[in-house]
């Protein structure tokens, strides 16, 4: 509380050294973002009654000349937590996650679509259907076999 009758302390010293009003301060350091939206709105409806190929941005709803960017994610987690997101991404059952080992320090790519499925690719080796292994296949497979040598009790 004491806070809040502070900052209003100051806002009001900072007025009076302005010589307005508080509320006229504020309205001074807000950006003029509505002036900027106006001036946007007018440009883009000035370009929209030149040409007809505007028309159809609009139609399309899509804004003139913007492009849409598909975002990149990166996970990177334990072994036992990239299992379940593989199980969720691909749909596999509780009985084929053993079959995955992760190698440790290669990415795991995914592309998706809209609705967040899975796109299956060629490149995908079983269990996997979309997703693959960004690197050399060989250095992958001797890296699995490493870690399923290491996982498996010795005799």
């Amino acid at each position: 509380m004491e806070a809040a009758v502070e900052a209003a302390k100051v806002r009001a010293r900072t007025a009076a050294k302005h010589g307005c009003s508080s509320s006229e301060e504020q309205q001074r350091r807000r950006p003029r973002r509505r002036q900027q939206q106006q001036q946007r709105q007018q440009q883009e409806e000035g370009q929209s009654g030149s040409s007809d190929e505007s028309e159809g941005d609009e139609s399309s709803g899509e804004a003139p000349g913007s492009e849409y960017e598909v975002p990149t994610v990166l996970v990177v987690a334990s072994e036992n937590v990239l299992r379940g997101m593989v199980m969720r991404i691909e749909g596999l059952n509780e009985s084929e996650v053993p079959l995955i080992d992760v190698p440790y320090a290669v990415p795991l790519v995914y592309q998706l679509d809209s609705t967040f499925t899975a796109i299956q690719t060629p490149w995908a080796e079983a269990p996997l259907r979309s997703g693959w292994y960004l690197g050399d296949p060989a250095k992958v497979r001797a890296v699995q076999a490493e870690i399923a040598a290491d996982l498996t009790p010795a005799v």
